[in-house]
């Protein structure tokens, strides 16, 4: 792969945005994120609950928030979540990165349900990153990111976590390919400028 830049990739959702809890499968956060593969069985679909509580406030505090007037439906989920243990993808986005060579991502089919409209959101998986990057290769990552220059022809995947549970790094190609489809609630930040 040629030298090209990395980007930090994170989901920020699109307002308003649904909060979503972690459903409890009986694994704990860190299998999610130590890159290896899931050897349990996981039953599917993992349900995720939509956490409508926000609904509640006062008018006051919805305004305060900028949800006044904003019903159930009206909440989207972002397309990527990754502090949600098992963190949760859409399968556009999914579809994205699983079109690169390289990637070794397991899915697990998920659900998003909303408990107050009874609506359930399909297109979701939890997944698993099964890349992450050497230790020696994340090392000198980090210290290039604290010396605002990173440009590192080693990194032979496209996307990866930096370290065990560290932030999710895709490079120029899949940012591109992300942008390209149009998917939204998502936010590329230079790893040169962290």
């Amino acid at each position: 792969m040629d030298s090209q830049n990395f980007y930090f990739l994170e989901g920020e959702g699109v307002h308003p945005i649904a909060q979503i809890e972690s459903p409890d499968i009986g694994l704990s956060p860190y299998p999610w994120t130590n890159g290896r593969k899931i050897d349990i069985k996981i039953e599917e679909p993992i349900v995720y609950d939509m956490d409508m509580s926000d609904l509640d406030n006062s008018e006051e505090d919805l305004e305060d928030m900028d949800l006044r007037g904003y019903k159930p439906n009206d909440f989207n989920i972002p397309t990527l979540w990754t502090y949600l243990h098992p963190p949760l993808i859409s399968k556009k986005l999914a579809d994205v990165i699983t079109s690169f060579p390289n990637v070794k991502l397991e899915l697990f089919k998920a659900e998003v349900h909303n408990p107050m409209s009874g609506t359930v959101h399909k297109d979701y998986y939890a997944f698993n990153l099964l890349q992450i990057a050497e230790f020696e290769v994340a090392r000198e990552l980090k210290k290039d990111i604290r010396q605002r220059s990173i440009r590192i022809p080693s990194i032979e995947y496209p996307i990866f976590y930096l370290y065990d549970d560290g932030p999710l790094v895709v490079n120029e190609s899949v940012k591109n390919a992300i942008i390209n489809e149009g998917i939204e609630g998502l936010y590329f930040e230079l790893t040169s400028q962290y």
